[in-house]
Order: C-alpha cells, then structure tokens, then sequence
C-alpha cells in the first residue's frame, strides 16, 4: 500500500512540474539557443530561463553585423532587435507583443525605448523590456523581463464591479475599514504569473482584473489588488504606500484632514510663520529639491515642476510618516519631520513612481526602499544639516526626534537588515510586502562600499565619492530598470550605467572596477540562499 501511495505521490510530482513550470530562488536552465557572440555579456531570468539583459563588449553594439542604423528612428530600430531576438527573452509574436510606454535621451545621446509587453492587447504585469540605442541606431543593450507563459483565457467571467467589490471587501476585512469608506480605480484587465515579481505562489498565468483600492480620507494605504478574471478569487494584493514630503507645507491641527490648513508656501521659503515641524518639512523638501535639480537636472518629483506638498501634524499621536502618492503626511507621533533623510527619502519614492514604477514588493520592493535611503543619505550628506557627525553618517532617521534611526547603509546587520544575498537576515516571508524594508540592506551596503570604500566579504573597494555613485544610479533609476526588477537586474543595470557614463562627469573605468567589486562584495548577482523553495505536499514514504 505504501509502495502505491508514494509511486501515485511521484506521479503528481510530474504532473505538478509540467503545470507549474517554476523553480522557486533556483536557476532555471538558460535558453542554450542564444545567437550572440562570447564577448556579449548576458545574464538570464532565474525563473523562466530567457535572457534579461545583453550588452556588447565595452560600449559597442549587441550586434555589429544588423543594419540597425539605418532605420529612421531608435523605435524602429529597437523593434528590429527583439523582431530578431525577441524569442530568447520569451517573446512568441514581437510585433504583436511591445507597445512602447516611453522614449527618453541622455546626454551622450542614447535613446532608451521602454516597452510594456502585451498578449492580445492585455499588459502583462512585470513584462517590460528597455532597449538602449546609440546615436547612430545601433542597439547598445537590452534588459528586462518578458513572460513566456500565456493565459489560458483572454475573456473575463467575472465583471469589473465583482472585482471592485472582491478588492474593497478584502481592504475592508484587512484594515478595519467599511466598504462604504474606500474608493478604486477603474478595474482593467492585466495578466499575471508571480515568476515575473519574485513573490510566492503558484507560477500559474492567469487573467486579472487590476485596481487600487484607497479610503476615501487620505490614510497610508493604496493597495494593489489582482483579482483572478475567471475565478474571483485575489491572486495578490500588497500596499503602495511607502512609509514619508513637498514644498507647499500644511498643517493638519491634529486631525485627518488633508492637506489640512496651509502654513507657507514658496513666497516664505523658510516657513517663517510655522512651528519646527512645518519649517524643517518645508526646508528640507527644498533642499532634496535642489539636490535633484544640482546633481541631475530634475525639476521635482514628475521632472516637470510638480508642487511638494506636505501636512505635519496628522492624526493625534500618528506614529509614521509616508508619501501618498499625492503628497507627503507627517504623523503627530515622533519628529521624523525634523529629518532630513526622511523628507528626501520619501521625495524620492515620489521620483520612483514617476521613472521605473518599481512594484513595492519582494526584490522590486527592497530596491524600490534602498533607492530612497541612497538619495535621502545622499542629500543628507550634501545639505550640511542636521547631524552628520562620522559615527552617524550612514544612520538613516538618526534625526528622528523621540525615535532615532532605523536602519544603518554602513553597517546594515546592527538593524536585522542583510549585508549580501546570503546573509542570515536576508527576510523570506510575505510580511512587510516580502521584506522591502529589511532586503534594501544589500544594496544600501553596496552603495556605502562604492562611496566611501572599505574591505567586505573578501573584496576590498576603493570609494569614488557619492556624487559619481548618484549620477550613476540615477541613470539606472530612470532609463533601466523596469517596474518588476530585482536584484540581478540591478547588478546589472549599475554596470551598464557606469559603462555608458565613463567619460563624462569624471566617472573613469576605474571607477567602474571599483564599482563591480562593491556589487560582487555583497554578492548582488546570486540568489537568497536563506529562503527555501516553495514547499509540495508531503509524500508518504
């Protein structure tokens, strides 16, 4: 009987493989059909196999030998590239596949073509490929996540309002809301498979309807709801809301009204009229202003004069601070307005939104949280207030009147964050989004070892100061990754951005070496080995 029970167990095992195609934080087989030449460096998606990123060897193109160039546009070009090798990033029709959401220049002239991956018209979450096109239209590189797998229906059974209510139900039950309090966006019909974002769940593609579901008075909740298009159920949810600015100040008088009631704005440019929380929330939110536009040219959170607008005083012993998706709240509890970390943190996740989109969940989610510490520090660093003594130099809300910093760039274990991929803090489960705030630690500590130097896991960096780390990161921020990126797209993004700016801004090849043995320090390019896999039912032996 038990030699049955396990042969029918082994069975299911082989039926469950052939469904769920998905090896979870291992490495599936890379495509072994790559066309490229040995000198073009690749790196493969862990979970479906297909390239994510290419790039020829020392600036030059993928392929010398397409005609690229002499198409009439970099979209042109750029879809001739995956019309030849879209099928080895997991593309099946490429002209039928890529709608292009975006086109930005850089200096040097590059044009990077952000594409959203489609099947039937319907955006696949996570699926987005960023070509880069040199000046002459030849292709430089390509990075992002294409999935293979395709839904079984492309028609929903359930309706929008079914999905609506589904979505308000379950933020409702979640945050002790009524349903009659919360409002969404209007549903719209995405597919999804969790191998593109990382979390768990079984790598089933399926048709979602996809919203966001908020209160209707402004709170720190903006949740991102998938609900199955053909069986009703939720396929995911997590919140958006970070957690803390802009430069029009308010106050909430101790209630939840926002904005509240207006303090100063920029005829008072040091809020002379407002108590300590207001003036340093106005400041500062200056200050991370004018090191976005000093450092990178950028005219506020959308790049086009976007007002920052910020409430202190929210609630009545409000112990957060977060960024909305539509201003920054201060909460009444703790002075993490008096931060200058925190305000230009929380700007940036306002700056992410508007640039890469990173999903604040699991990988994408941590490197969503580490680029707002990178930029908070950063300008911390640059604006010559506050604490910036040696020994606090890295600590971010170390400024945080009644609570103090919560989490260290230099050393990232004295706060339970990972220092490298393989460290024993390294946070598995679904809480907290997958870990956002703990696993930004890895490349908080890449970023603190490119800056200042220092000796790590066996490597041994020279720093290049952070004004070449913020160029470099800033180009990573805004022309490479795409919304689902984790760790090994950023390993490879930093590369590829410090390769395309050697040259200008004083950044040398040196400074790249310099750069790689920081990402290889912490071990960027490999899996958690501290999260196992997902588990199958347990087999009698």
């Amino acid at each position: 009987m038990k030699k049955k029970a396990f042969i029918v167990c082994i069975l299911l095992l082989v039926l469950i493989s052939v469904l769920f195609p998905h090896k979870a934080l291992s490495q599936t087989d890379p495509d072994p059909t790559v066309p490229f030449k040995e000198d073009v460096q690749l790196s493969f998606h862990p979970e479906t196999g297909k390239i994510n990123f290419v790039t020829g060897p020392g600036g030059k193109p993928v392929d010398p030998s397409q005609g690229f160039r002499f198409l009439a546009s970099p979209e042109t070009a750029a879809r001739s590239f995956l019309s030849s090798y879209g099928s080895h990033f997991g593309l099946e029709k490429p002209s039928e596949e890529l709608v292009v959401i975006r086109e930005s220049k850089d200096e040097m002239g590059h044009t990077f073509v952000r594409f959203q991956q489609v099947y039937e018209g319907i955006p696949i979450v996570g699926g987005e490929l960023i070509v880069q096109v040199g000046s002459a239209n030849d292709v430089l590189s390509a990075s992002g996540e294409a999935l293979p797998w395709k839904p079984a229906a492309t028609q929903p059974v359930i309706t929008p309002e079914e999905a609506r209510q589904a979505a308000m139900d379950l933020v409702a039950k979640h945050y002790g809301y009524e349903a009659s309090a919360l409002k969404t966006t209007e549903p719209a019909l995405w597919i999804y498979n969790p191998a593109l974002l990382g979390g768990p769940g079984p790598r089933i593609t399926s048709l979602v309807w996809r919203l966001e579901v908020e209160p209707l008075e402004l709170q720190p909740v903006r949740e991102l709801v998938l609900v199955d298009a053909v069986k009703g159920h939720i396929v995911l949810n997590f919140n958006q809301v970070d957690s803390s600015l802009y430069r029009q100040t308010y106050t909430a008088n101790n209630s939840t009204s926002l904005p509240g009631t207006p303090v100063c704005n920029e005829s008072d440019p040091f809020c002379s009229s407002g108590d300590p929380h207001a003036k340093a929330a106005h400041t500062y939110a200056g200050d991370a202003y004018n090191f976005y536009l000093y450092y990178h040219g950028r005219d506020s959170i959308d790049n086009a004069g976007m007002i920052l607008n910020s409430t202190v005083h929210y609630g009545s012993n409000y112990q957060n601070a977060y960024w909305s998706g539509l201003q920054m709240v201060y909460g009444d509890g703790f002075g993490f307005a008096l931060a200058d970390d925190v305000i230009a943190h929380e700007l940036t996740h306002g700056v992410t939104q508007f640039e890469s989109n990173l999903y604040y969940y699991y990988q994408s989610g941590a490197i969503n949280e580490s680029l707002s510490d990178v930029w908070g520090e950063f300008m911390d660093q640059w604006n010559g207030k506050g604490n910036d003594a040696p020994e606090v130099k890295w600590l971010i809300g170390e400024d945080v009147t009644g609570y103090g910093a919560f989490r260290d760039m230099r050393s990232p274990t004295n706060f339970g964050n990972p220092n490298k991929m393989t460290s024993e803090y390294y946070w598995c489960s679904e809480e907290d989004a997958g870990g956002v705030h703990t696993n930004s630690g890895v490349n908080n500590k890449a970023v603190y070892l490119m800056t200042d130097g220092g000796s790590f896991n066996g490597k041994t960096i020279t720093g290049i100061g952070y004004q070449k780390v913020a160029r470099i990161y800033y180009k990573v921020q805004t022309d490479l990754l795409t919304s689902g990126a984790d760790y090994l797209d950023l390993y490879n993004n930093v590369l590829l951005a410090c390769s395309t700016l050697t040259g200008s801004n004083g950044i040398t090849a040196g400074d790249c070496a310099q750069v790689k043995n920081a990402l290889d320090a912490v071990e960027m390019n490999q899996q958690p080995t501290s999260c196992a896999a997902n588990d199958v039912s347990f087999c009698p032996g």
